[in-house]
């Protein structure tokens, strides 16, 4: 299968994806089970026809985990994933919903972290360098997002700064199973809150979000000299 014929074939995979996805948030009752599983089914079989097209370059990055255990690594994450627990308010969400939710939350970070991880920044990084290639994707990756998220500044805000949070690492790590493994569970603690009666108004969350974001680049950098 030559070049063309696998970009062509992932272009159509993706516009399918994009209007079925949305056809069901806008025709079923959206954050039900009804429509979750609709698109998790959805979700899956992009994920399988995306991995069947591109295997080979999948399969050729090697992850390193040298850098992990470093503080910087390790306090970012602990920022990163503070957000939705301290923010977080899905109290209108029935217990099944919300496991149900938790649970999804594994197919929605394979998924995301193939296409705009492992396929659109690797590919951009190859032309233009890991930064560019970072910003260009998280910034694709959140408008990806419209229509998807609630519209509201906080919804679109944390999608790009945990974009750049989680390309940050894979850029640094080659690590599809990391990146996979925060981005499902920053998702899934959403879907398990609230864990305070006194939620803490919802823009705060930029405060931890941003700690992880800044905490990580200095990392980034610090793994680049070394």
């Amino acid at each position: 299968m030559t070049l063309k014929t696998k970009l062509i074939l992932a272009v159509i995979v993706e516009l399918i994806y994009i209007i079925a996805s949305r056809y069901v948030s806008f025709n079923f009752q959206d954050l039900t089970p009804n429509s979750e599983y609709l698109k998790t089914i959805l979700r899956a079989s992009s994920a399988i026809a995306y991995y069947y097209i591109f295997k080979d370059y999948i399969l050729s990055f090697k992850p390193t985990y040298k850098f992990i255990k470093s503080p910087f690594f390790v306090i970012s994450i602990l920022f990163f994933l503070a957000t939705p627990l301290l923010v977080g308010n899905l109290y209108f969400m029935g217990d099944y919903t919300r496991i149900l939710f938790a649970i999804t939350s594994i197919i929605v970070g394979l998924r995301e972290e193939l296409v705009f991880r492992v396929l659109i920044q690797n590919s951009l990084e190859s032309k233009l360098g890991p930064v560019y290639a970072i910003l260009i994707t998280s910034l694709i990756f959140t408008v990806w997002h419209f229509g998807a998220i609630p519209n509201n500044s906080f919804a679109f805000g944390q999608v790009l700064i945990s974009s750049i949070f989680l390309g940050l690492i894979y850029s640094a790590t080659k690590s599809f199973i990391l990146v996979v493994s925060l981005h499902a569970i920053y998702d899934a603690l959403w879907s398990l809150t609230p864990i305070y009666t006194n939620v803490i108004n919802i823009n705060w969350g930029f405060v931890p979000l941003v700690s992880a974001m800044l905490i990580t680049t200095a990392w980034y950098y610090r793994f680049k000299r070394c």
